[in-house]
């Protein structure tokens, strides 16, 4: 009957194990793109100022290529 307990008890804590580590590779994923985004902004903030244009409109632009990015890297992880 201990024995039983103490079975239940490790599977129980295997199974949470489980659940942890697909939240932190969940994390870790999120935290990747996250850090790619921020990238892209710094690199689209650098490019703005440094063009002088207009700044509302290059960073329209610039969330629609990354938009467009993200859909096509959806598309290829599916196939």
């Amino acid at each position: 009957m201990l024995l039983e307990y103490k079975s239940d008890q490790v599977t129980k804590l295997e199974q949470e194990l489980e659940f942890t580590k697909a939240d932190l590779r969940k994390a870790n994923a999120e935290n990747v793109e996250l850090q790619r985004k921020y990238d892209n902004l710094k690199i689209a903030s650098g490019t703005l100022s440094l063009s002088g244009g207009d700044v509302r409109e290059a960073k329209r632009k610039i969330t629609d290529i990354m938009n467009r990015i993200d859909v096509c890297i959806d598309k290829l992880s599916r196939q």
